[in-house]
């Protein structure tokens, strides 16, 4: 089920860009299209890096916290006993 519904997502981002491509082609604008398609790659390596090396540092981090070598800490707030 999984399968078939990422191949319909593929689908419809190839039918997307395929109008895109064929409509700029037919108005003499093939560059623009080349430029936005570049632009919408490159904006989503960026945040594809930005996001992985977030993760890995958030895991990274847990992975040398405290509890990790058996040693809990307690938040004690005003009223706690």
């Amino acid at each position: 089920m999984i399968i078939i519904a990422a191949c319909l997502i593929v689908l419809g981002f190839t039918a997307d860009c395929l109008v895109d491509w064929l409509w700029f082609s037919d108005v003499r604008y093939p560059d623009v299209f080349w430029t936005i398609l570049g632009a919408n790659v490159a904006l989503f390596l960026a945040v594809f890096v930005a996001s992985a090396i977030l993760l890995w540092l958030n895991g990274s981090l847990r992975i040398g916290s405290p509890s990790d070598k058996g040693i809990s800490l307690r938040l004690c707030l005003p009223g706690d006993q």
